[in-house]
C-alpha cells in the first residue's frame, strides 16, 4: 500500500482492515531526500544518494522517526518515485553486468521543497 486513494475497505478480512494503520507525516524525510538529490545533481546514483543522505541527514531523521528509520527511508523513496516526484533514468552499462539508476527531480518536487505540499503516508 503506497497511499492509493479510492480503495474500499472490506471491513473485516483483508490486512488493511485487520491491522489498523496510522497516518504519519513524512514531509521532513521526503524533503531531505529531495534536497540530497538536488545537491548531487547529475551524480545522483542510487548508492551515492544513500551515502550522502546518511552522512548529512541520518542522525536528525532517526530522532524524528525512531528505530524504523531505515525501512521508512526506503518506503518514502519508493513513494516519491511512484508518485512522480523523482525521475528515474536507467542506464545499461556496456560490457558490464547490470544497470545504473540515476535520479532527478520532477518540477512537482518543488512543492515539497518550498513547503507547499506535505507527504502523509499510512504506516
Amino acid at each position: 500500500y503506497l497511499g492509493e486513494t479510492g480503495l474500499k475497505a472490506c471491513g473485516k478480512s483483508c490486512d488493511n482492515c485487520i491491522k489498523t494503520k496510522s497516518v504519519k507525516d513524512v514531509t521532513p524525510l521526503a524533503k531531505s531526500i529531495l534536497l540530497t538529490i538536488k545537491n548531487l545533481g547529475d551524480d545522483s546514483l542510487k548508492s551515492r544518494i544513500k551515502i550522502h543522505y546518511k552522512k548529512h541527514y541520518s542522525s536528525k531523521m532517526k530522532l524524528l522517526y525512531g528505530s524504523n528509520f531505515n525501512s521508512l527511508y526506503d518506503y518514502v523513496f519508493s513513494y516519491l518515485r511512484i508518485n512522480k516526484f523523482l525521475k528515474e533514468r536507467i542506464i545499461t552499462r556496456n560490457g558490464f553486468y547490470g544497470t545504473i539508476q540515476i535520479y532527478n527531480l520532477y518540477v512537482k518536487a518543488k512543492l515539497i521543497l518550498y513547503d507547499k505540499k506535505s507527504i502523509n503516508i499510512i504506516i
